[in-house]
């Protein structure tokens, strides 16, 4: 019997990894609220009121934690109370689900993925029963050879180790059958396949009531991300931004300006200060929890999103979206839902013709694919892979 739960990979400082790890919570106590959460994250928690146990771990204590007893090489940091705190929630531990996300892969480099072996070698260490929940995988074409040929064999070892590995994409799917093949699962983002969210289950209270900002029909909501400047090559990524926010104001349209990450608060900023004098356009700069930004995006007519989970709380409520991207999980989602024509990324050029046009052709048949996205939403929800996991594991 399941009675005590780690959360792994989840943080409140990207709304993306908060969305994920509320909604695991979510569907761990709608089965059982007698078992206990401990959620080990990227990056401390500062909000209280939360109904489940978590505690910041950083690299230097994973690697502490899988050196055992030569550990004693390794200064243990700030943070040896919780070191030791985590080594007994490990030691009794049923079950291990990682929600990173997207970490294992070369385009954050060398060290991001070491860390992420690191962690499920821990387990293994422990002997504990790991499931990597759904998330994104690879490409794994590191800088140097080494690089390439240290990972390959540490992930050849320990990518057999857990018991299931839910694959979002099928690029992923693919570049993960090189290192195992038989714990793997196909299947879609983690907050597409549980229920909307309930502050109830999950919160003992909120800061963030929920709030209604529509004015009237036709609002939109712009969701920008720092990495699209990362990423960026060919583009002025603030000008495509401000190109389809002159178009929504010519068209009457009252604009919304989200952050959904703590680190895009300067890009919105910067958008936002061309468009302060008008009233139509409005920055909505407050750290919402990713409750309130679900239920702010759920009021839209269609979003512009380049946050990926922007992308899935805007599906998950039926709301078309527009997407500038930077990564193959934001062309297999919208491919599911047959909205791949409203993709643009943002490693090619971008023709600003062509996305308006692209615009014109959303705007006008928008209850079509509203529509659109409900039957596939629809159809993935009655084959659903994770509720079958939660209800064979936890029930």
């Amino acid at each position: 019997m399941i009675r005590n739960v780690v959360i792994t990979g989840g943080h409140f400082d990207n709304k993306g990894a908060q969305a994920m790890l509320l909604a695991v919570v979510q569907e761990i106590y709608n089965r059982n609220k007698d078992i206990s959460i401990y959620a080990f994250t990227d990056k401390p928690i500062t909000k209280n009121g939360l109904k489940f146990n978590h505690v910041f771990w950083d690299n230097m204590m994973r690697v502490r934690l899988l050196m055992g007893k030569s550990k004693m090489f390794i200064p243990p940091g700030k943070n040896i109370e919780n070191e030791k705190y985590i080594q007994k929630v490990i030691e009794k531990a049923d079950l291990v689900l990682d929600i990173s996300g997207y970490s294992l892969t070369s385009q954050f480099g060398f060290l991001v993925s070491l860390l992420y072996i690191i962690k499920i070698a821990i387990f293994k260490k422990y002997n504990c029963k790991v499931v990597l929940l759904p998330q994104s995988f690879g490409p794994f074409k590191y800088k140097y050879f080494f690089h390439d040929l240290i990972l390959f064999f540490l992930m050849k070892y320990y990518l057999k180790y857990p018991e299931q590995i839910f694959v979002r994409e099928q690029q992923g799917y693919n570049d993960l059958k090189k290192f195992t093949v038989n714990n793997l699962v196909k299947t879609i983002d983690i907050v597409l396949q549980t229920r909307k969210p309930n502050r109830e289950i999950i919160m003992q209270e909120c800061d963030n009531a929920k709030i209604s900002i529509l004015k009237n029909k036709k609002c939109v909501a712009i969701v920008p991300n720092t990495r699209i400047v990362q990423w960026n090559q060919l583009n002025n990524a603030c000008s495509i931004y401000c190109t389809i926010i002159d178009y929504l104001i010519n068209k009457g349209f009252y604009i919304y300006i989200l952050r959904h990450s703590y680190e895009d608060i300067d890009i919105c900023e910067e958008i936002y200060a061309r468009y302060k004098n008008i009233s139509t356009v409005t920055l909505l700069g407050e750290d919402y929890d990713c409750i309130t930004l679900y239920e702010i995006i759920s009021e839209m007519k269609f979003v512009v999103v380049s946050r990926y989970h922007a992308l899935v709380h805007a599906y998950k409520s039926g709301v078309p979206a527009f997407v500038i991207g930077w990564a193959q999980k934001y062309d297999e989602l919208m491919k599911i839902f047959d909205q791949s024509k409203y993709y643009f990324d943002i490693r090619n050029k971008i023709d600003n013709e062509a996305l308006l046009r692209c615009f014109n052709d959303l705007i006008s048949i928008n209850d079509i694919e509203s529509e659109k996205i409900s039957f596939h939403l629809s159809r993935l929800m009655n084959n659903n892979v994770l509720s079958k996991f939660f209800n064979d594991y936890i029930v």
